[in-house]
């Protein structure tokens, strides 16, 4: 990590079947992951932010069983997730922020229910919020801003209870805030800027004791606000 490689991975790579970790972040790597990828059945850490990678992911790593950490922020891959990703058991932090990702989320991702850190921001992802989302009850961070999510906030949300940070700003959210949103007692920052949410807050909103920050410009929201 953190030198000047340049090109791409060859499918040599995947004979590296003894691997735990594998940092290449910061560098100048191009191109789209080997298909080899998967054989690497021992990777727990995977970082290759703040490259050039490109294309979708291949199916194969979606094989990667001891994958923990996942962390491409700051590349150029694309495509859509496959709903295989609730197969990586032991998947805790999933940080692909500041790509080209599209479709919707699978709802196959509330399987992961070692997650801890779910950072989205900054792609093309569309369509629902699966609730399955509620399900991941380990969740501490989930960053879901500048994509084009639509629809409802999901119930299931209440879920999430030891999350406390929840950035939904720049989407298309509609409706109103759930009142499920009074379960996330350790919530400490909530974003849903520029969405096309509606209607007055929940009264369960004002039993967010641990929240710091919260921003809401560029809805639609009326009524008042509870002393």
């Amino acid at each position: 990590n953190d030198n000047s490689l340049t090109g791409s991975l060859p499918p040599e790579f995947g004979m590296l079947e003894n691997a735990t970790k594998v940092l290449l972040q910061n560098n100048n790597l191009t191109d789209a992951l080997p298909d080899t990828i998967g054989d690497m059945a021992e990777l727990e850490v995977f970082n290759i932010k703040n490259n050039e990678f490109s294309g979708p992911l291949p199916e194969s790593f979606y094989e990667l069983y001891s994958l923990s950490l996942f962390d491409a922020s700051n590349n150029m891959l694309s495509g859509n997730l496959s709903p295989s990703i609730g197969m990586i058991p032991n998947l805790t932090y999933l940080r692909i922020a500041n790509n080209g990702f599209s479709g919707p989320l699978p709802a196959e991702v509330g399987e992961l229910g070692n997650m801890t850190e779910l950072l989205l921001v900054d792609n093309e992802f569309s369509g629902l919020l699966p609730g399955a989302v509620g399900d991941l009850i380990n969740l501490v961070e989930l960053d879901l801003g500048n994509n084009a999510f639509e629809g409802p906030i999901p119930s299931e949300i209440s879920g999430l209870e030891s999350l406390r940070v929840l950035s939904m700003y720049s989407n298309n959210f509609t409706g109103p805030i759930p009142s499920g949103i009074g379960g996330l007692k350790n919530l400490e920052e909530f974003d849903i800027t520029a969405n096309q949410l509606t209607g007055e807050l929940p009264d369960e909103f004002y039993s967010l004791e641990s929240l710091v920050s919260f921003y809401s410009a560029y809805n639609m929201f009326w009524g008042t606000i509870s002393p």
